[in-house]
């Protein structure tokens, strides 16, 4: 899970249990270094401090982790969920295209 423009707050990591303990496998990542906002104004201050470069290689290890943890998952039951829009849709398209590259 990625979470939304807050920063990866208790809701976010609520989620991700209740995921995890419907037999999901759910890793919650942090974009944001730590930083949880509680108002508009820092939520979009943390979010626009998110730089792609570092932003990527968090969601690439956590897509790394998943496919390789040895735990049971039941079949089937991956899912990916976005919670946060316009960043996650940039970080997604630069994943892809290291995906494309790397297949080259």
């Amino acid at each position: 899970m990625i979470h939304e423009w807050w920063g990866l707050n208790d809701h976010v990591k609520h989620w991700a249990d209740r995921l995890a303990s419907d037999g999901y496998a759910a890793l919650a990542v942090d974009l944001y270094g730590g930083v949880v906002a509680t108002n508009p104004d820092d939520a979009l201050k943390a979010m626009k401090a998110v730089d792609p470069a570092k932003a990527v290689p968090i969601l690439q290890a956590a897509e790394k982790f998943l496919r390789e943890d040895a735990r049971e998952v039941e079949e089937g039951r991956v899912a990916r969920l976005v919670l946060r829009r316009r960043d996650v849709a940039a970080a997604r398209a630069r994943l892809e295209d290291a995906r494309r590259l790397r297949r080259v």
